[in-house]
């Protein structure tokens, strides 16, 4: 019975589309409290003094606290992992990373907008909330700096005091040697600056906790928590608490979007878990929007100097890129670890460059830290190289497609070992291009270019091939109990936030067993029935989790054979398994897999089995192509096409899939054209703090996208999976630019920083006039 492949309807819609849907504030129970944060106002400033004493004697307010009341019973600052040996990384002289303090709730000093100063439990919401507007925090702003740039400048305002020149981090990779002597042998090099934007991540669903100690201060913590790793949270928990891992019970039910940001375990989350157990209550906390845009973990934001060598045929010989990370204020958990696990191995892309080198810097700022966002480290390197080889083409007059064609890796090439360290297992990344070229008829482009300028629009059209590494960290947990009463129970590690793993995979696991979808039961999101899990990110979940099913079911159904074969009085070399029954070989004597579970319960070991499965990582890649018109007039774009071919490997669900692609393309799309995250400077306050002022796009933004799937499979499972989260926002960014840039050409624009909104776009123009 066949089921991967099948673009089978996703189990979870239909209780989300009737309402049904069980987010952390729809849980609801007898005798909560509410809490509210005091946020700071300054993006830098000295704590001088909190008065609580008016706020505490408002109606309805049960408790405030401050960070000397966490500290008083020794809770810990949020760890930033950048000294564990599981995750660190060294600088380039071998020193460490910087690794401030995240506290709970801000200590002495405040380091960016809208930091938590204070917590407030009360009997309602608005009792809370206006509570926390009463607390009297008395502050000295310090200077804020809010550029990486600017930042590492002599007399910038100093972040943290022990990382001078606000230096978090100075890390690099590559070979320095070969790569200057590619620069040095270089008929041709091409230098760019680029800016890979900071963007907001803008969940669907608020941040929110709900924690009980239901037994008291000495039982177990209950805590509900929309979050992508319940075991990650529980473990974090224990640690900033200090009891056991054991007294923490962590479930998630629906989460509204995570993204990477969703994996940390945020300060506010902390505070609550610690407040609930003082008070001795179940303690609620939902963030509202505008705490969001405020303190929600950002991302990308690199400043990067890019240089690409090429020799009198057009092959790229060397690759050089220097950055500028802007981190914020502090290092949120494995933040850095997931930037420099993903970009340098990759950083040549899919393209056959064989010497590199990579340096960046890690810059402290009085902006919101920044953590792991979809695509993370594989955006930025599509970002330089794309951009790169669009300017090779552009200066030297070759066609930017013959010079893609010409440097592309080759599936002949594979396994491929890149520049950066990666060793690339399968795909055909030409095979890729041509169907994207063809999928946005590239052909037929001129004629619709033609139609546009009799419109008085420039069109243009852009092309980005990209590659990822997919797969985090390197172990995932399943288990699948068969029971007696015809289910398959499986429990997996991962967290769904709206990819689809109820019906993904349900898909794997009935297939394994020759069985109906019907009978399998995904359970997760809970960290005391499901042993263990590292989570879902990094596009991990189906080719990590997917392949631990799919060899625990193999290992159950081996069980199986040793119980029917004395039920069926055969030798277990004899038997053999299909669609949900053992057989003797060569015979009509069966017995179905259920009635041997229910033996086995009968002999006092249940038909069951459970892997902690480490798999290598693997590297979806694929092509995009975008197609713009422009308004020479206002500089307004219009996304008119895009087209997306992707290598996902073995594909389970290709529905499920495409939105997947839809929906990264469109955060691609976001952060390529609408989504400026805006700080003033001086001040560090957020000017982009809303809808009205940060613009994800609409509906009405996006053009129908054109996707096609080739699968090649993965050679690092037997399963043949690869990822497929992460790409649709890995391409389209460059590949929207490229566009842009093509419709501007008359005007011999050479680079615009993302994103290119219509005034970016205008002011482009008015300066080519003006020159």
């Amino acid at each position: 019975m066949q089921w991967i492949g099948k673009p089978v309807r996703r189990r979870e819609d239909a209780a989300l589309l009737r309402g049904e849907g069980a987010f952390t504030d729809d849980i609801r129970g007898p005798g909560e409290a509410h809490a509210a944060f005091v946020r700071s106002p300054h993006a830098h400033a000295r704590i001088l003094g909190i008065d609580t004493a008016a706020a505490a004697g408002m109606p309805g307010v049960l408790a405030i606290h401050t960070q000397a009341d966490l500290a008083a019973d020794e809770v810990k600052p949020l760890p930033a992992y950048t000294r564990d040996p599981r995750y660190a990384y060294p600088n380039r002289d071998g020193s460490p990373m910087a690794e401030p303090p995240l506290w709970p709730l801000a200590k002495d000093k405040v380091r960016h907008i809208g930091e938590a100063v204070a917590i407030v439990a009360a009997e309602s919401r608005e009792a809370a909330r206006d509570a926390a507007e009463a607390v009297a925090v008395e502050y000295e702003p310090l200077p804020a700096v809010i550029d990486s740039r600017e930042a590492a400048a002599e007399a910038a305002a100093q972040v943290w005091d022990d990382a001078p020149g606000n230096l978090a981090f100075d890390y690099e990779s590559g070979d320095t040697e070969e790569t200057a002597r590619a620069f040095a042998e270089a008929a041709q090099i091409v230098e760019l600056d680029l800016l890979n934007n900071r963007v907001i991540v803008a969940f669907l669903e608020p941040r929110s906790a709900l924690a009980h100690w239901p037994d008291g201060a000495d039982g177990r913590c209950r805590l509900r928590v929309p979050c992508q790793s319940t075991h990650r949270f529980r473990d974090t928990l224990s640690e900033c608490i200090g009891i056991e891992k054991t007294r923490f019970h962590v479930v998630v039910g629906d989460v509204g979007g995570g993204f990477g940001p969703r994996g940390f375990l945020y300060p506010e989350i902390l505070a609550t878990v610690w407040a609930a157990r003082r008070l001795d209550r179940p303690l609620r906390w939902l963030g509202e929007r505008s705490e969001g845009f405020l303190t929600d973990m950002q991302a990308r934001d690199q400043r990067m100097r890019c240089a690409l060598a090429l020799d009198e045929d057009g092959r790229m010989t060397g690759l050089r890129v220097e950055s500028d990370f802007n981190i914020g204020a502090y290092i949120p958990a494995r933040s850095i670890y997931a930037l420099l696990a993903h970009m340098p191995p990759i950083i040549t892309g899919a393209y056959a460059i064989p010497a590199s080198h990579l340096r960046i810097k890690g810059v402290f700022t009085n902006t919101v830290p920044v953590y792991a966002l979809r695509g993370i480290g594989r955006a930025e390197v599509t970002h330089i190289v794309e951009r790169l080889i669009e300017e090779a083409a552009r200066e030297s007059g070759r066609d930017r497609l013959a010079l893609r064609r010409a440097n592309l890796v080759t599936e002949a090439a594979m396994p491929y070992a890149s520049a950066g360290g990666a060793v690339y297992d399968s795909g055909d990344f030409p095979a890729n291009m041509e169907a994207a070229l063809a999928l946005a008829d590239w052909d037929g482009f001129e004629t619709r270019r033609a139609g546009s300028e009799a419109r008085g629009l420039l069109r243009g059209i852009g092309i980005a091939n990209y590659l990822e590494n997919a797969g985090g960290a390197p172990s995932e947990f399943a288990e699948i109990r068969v029971e007696p009463d015809g289910m398959l129970r499986s429990l997996v590690g991962t967290q769904a936030s709206g990819q689809g793993h109820q019906t993904a995979f349900a898909q794997v696991v009935a297939e394994a067993f020759g069985l109906p979808m019907e009978s399998v039961d995904v359970i997760y999101g809970d960290s005391d029935v499901v042993r263990t899990g590292y989570g879902s990110s990094a596009s991990r979940s189906m080719f990590k989790c997917g392949t631990a099913l799919h060899v625990t079911a193999l290992e159950i159904i081996e069980k199986g054979k040793e119980i029917a074969g004395d039920l069926l009085e055969a030798a277990v070399a004899d038997i053999e398994y299909g669609d949900g029954a053992f057989r003797v070989a060569g015979t009509d004597r069966a017995v179905d897999l259920f009635t041997v579970a229910r033996a086995a319960v009968d002999r006092g070991e249940p038909l069951a089995a459970h892997n902690d499965l480490t798999t290598e990582e693997t590297f979806p890649n694929g092509t995009q192509v975008a197609e713009v018109e422009v308004d020479p007039q206002t500089g307004a774009v219009r996304l008119v096409c895009h087209a997306m071919v992707k290598d996902v490997g073995r594909a389970v669900n290709p529905m499920i899939l495409d939105g997947q692609l839809h929906g990264g393309m469109a955060q691609g799309v976001g952060q390529a054209l609408t989504e400026r995250t805006a700080y003033e400077e001086g001040t560090g306050q957020l000017l982009s703090a809303s809808f009205m002022d940060y613009a994800i796009p609409r509906a009405d933004d996006l053009p129908d996208f054109a996707t096609r799937i080739l699968e090649v499979p993965s050679t690092a499972n037997p399963l043949g999976i690869k990822g497929a989260g992460e790409g649709g926002a890995t391409g389209a960014p460059p590949a929207i630019i490229n566009a842009v840039l093509d419709a501007l050409a008359p005007f011999r624009i050479k680079d615009l920083d993302m994103p290119l909104t219509s005034e970016t776009v205008w002011r482009a123009i008015r300066r080519a006039h003006a020159s």
